[in-house]
C-alpha cells in the first residue's frame, strides 16, 4: 500500500487497516517464524486444519472423529480434503486436532503428563 492509497482511504478503512497492522506486529512478536503465514491467512480469511495421528490408526477413522472435532469445538464443518493429515509417531494413541493455533489433544500424551 502506498502513501496516496492511505489518504484515500475513509475512516472505517483506516480502522480495518489499524487492526490489521496491530495483528501484524502481535503475531509477529509471538509466532516468529509462523507469523508470515498465520497473518496471511488470517488477511484472506482461510483457515488451515490440521489432524496428527498415530501411525497405527487408519485416516478414515481419523476423520470421522477430527470431523466430529472441528464441528463441536471449532464450529467448522469441513471437508475430508481441506485437512492436512499428519503422521506423528511421536503421538502416543489417537490424534491432535488443530484448527489454525488452537489445538485439541485427544491423545493418550495428555494422560500420561496429567498423571505424571
Amino acid at each position: 500500500m502506498k502513501i496516496q492509497d492511505i489518504n484515500s482511504l475513509n475512516l472505517s478503512e483506516l480502522k480495518d487497516l489499524l487492526k490489521q497492522v496491530k495483528e501484524f506486529k502481535d503475531l509477529k512478536t509471538k509466532l516468529w517464524k509462523r507469523w508470515v503465514d498465520l497473518f496471511n491467512r488470517n488477511l484472506e480469511g482461510k483457515d488451515l486444519f490440521i489432524v496428527e495421528y498415530f501411525w497405527d490408526t487408519n485416516e478414515d477413522e481419523v476423520y470421522t472423529i477430527s470431523k466430529k472435532v472441528f464441528i463441536d469445538i471449532f464450529n467448522s464443518d469441513i471437508e475430508k480434503s481441506e485437512i492436512n493429515f499428519v503422521r506423528n509417531d511421536e503421538i502416543k494413541w489417537w490424534i491432535k486436532v488443530y484448527k489454525n493455533d488452537s489445538m485439541v489433544d485427544l491423545s493418550f500424551s495428555k494422560v500420561e503428563k496429567l498423571i505424571k
